[in-house]
């Protein structure tokens, strides 16, 4: 228990426990958050296998929750979706089933739509959390830039809704029951790692081959001025991660000159009027500038991590001490202990010492 632990609840029971073997817990930006639990099957023992049986059929709800190293329940990152599959093996007289979860966001891939919102984003996130089955309560903040009209082409409200994610530099997650989109600036909480004492291994990569330093975006009001369009540039660099870090960004105009995207200018404008542009402009310079730095850290005693969270590594030396935006967590418990696999962005280099 020294390094945690990860407790399985089928049903809000977890009679399955004092069988499993191994719980593996994922979640990422911009995908299903998943869940595998494999247990061995009590084959020599009918009546306690009969009383598990229950618990191992697909369409069951499942929760997750996270225990800390005292043995108590992490608060804030429980994890509850459905199981959608078990898989039953047996070699060489052992059976196992091994059940596949995943977070209710799936629920949102039940039908392909084509529509066209002339909603703003927050209205359409919140739209679709209501329309879901059960429906999701949503969470939605610091959205802007929304442009007249979103196209929904054929796409299930969950895939549409990652898309608009990871096109305005949204993160979309599914926590419990509460759909959660927004900045990923505004994520609440950090993460705190003493390498020394928590690290296993850390690699990290630096990258300019795809820096960005200006976007133009196009708008214009096609009632006031017909076709006329009108362009809004953006340029301002992101605030750096690290505090006194180079931002990567900077590194490439330096050394292959500026780099620049252009958004609209060619048809119908997709944005009304210069702050709608000009908001599109910065989500598209301050995502691009996030993909500079990769990493992945391996741990222990990580049970807090999240997406959306601040990482902040000490005692692991340059360059990796400094502060990353988490955008995976893998959490794998197993006879020896819970360990953590974190995957990080940042856009600039941690200060050099």
């Amino acid at each position: 228990m020294k390094d945690g632990s990860l407790v399985l609840k089928v049903k809000g029971k977890d009679a399955l426990m004092e069988h499993i073997t191994r719980i593996t817990y994922t979640e990422a930006v911009g995908e299903l958050d998943g869940m595998t639990a494999t247990l061995r099957l009590p084959q020599s023992d009918p009546k306690t296998l009969k009383k598990l049986i229950s618990s191992l059929q697909p369409g069951l709800p499942f929760e997750i929750s996270v225990i800390d190293e005292d043995g108590k329940d992490v608060k804030g990152v429980k994890r509850e979706g459905d199981i959608i599959a078990v898989h039953f093996e047996s070699i060489e007289g052992v059976s196992t089933a091994t059940l596949v979860g995943v977070n209710y966001l799936h629920r949102l891939r039940s039908e392909h739509i084509t529509q066209i919102w002339e909603d703003g984003h927050d209205k359409i996130v919140k739209t679709i959390a209501g329309r879901s089955k059960p429906s999701l309560t949503a969470k939605v903040h610091g959205v802007k830039g929304t442009p007249a009209f979103t196209f929904q082409q054929n796409e299930t409200d969950a895939l549409f809704l990652m898309r608009l994610a990871r096109e305005n530099n949204y993160y979309c997650r599914v926590i419990g029951k509460e759909l959660h989109f927004g900045r990923r600036d505004m994520v609440s909480g950090s993460l705190n790692l003493d390498y020394a004492k928590q690290g296993l291994d850390i690699r990290l990569q630096a990258n300019l081959k795809d820096h960005l330093n200006a976007a133009h975006v196009y708008w214009g009001d096609p009632e006031k001025d017909g076709s006329k369009l009108k362009k809004a540039t953006y340029k301002k660099p992101p605030k750096a991660t690290n505090s006194g870090g180079k931002l990567g960004c900077d590194l490439g105009k330096k050394a292959f000159g500026e780099k620049s995207v252009t958004i609209g200018g060619y048809d119908f404008p997709l944005y009304n009027n210069q702050s709608q542009a000009e908001a599109k402009g910065q989500s598209e310079v301050d995502s691009a500038a996030l993909d500079f730095i990769e990493g992945v850290v391996n741990c222990r005693n990580a049970q807090k991590a999240m997406c959306g969270a601040t990482l902040k590594v000490k005692n692991a030396g340059w360059p990796y001490d400094g502060a990353f935006v988490i955008t995976k967590v893998f959490h794998e418990y197993s006879f020896n202990g819970l360990k953590t696999e974190i995957t990080f962005k940042a856009n600039s280099l941690p200060k050099e010492p």
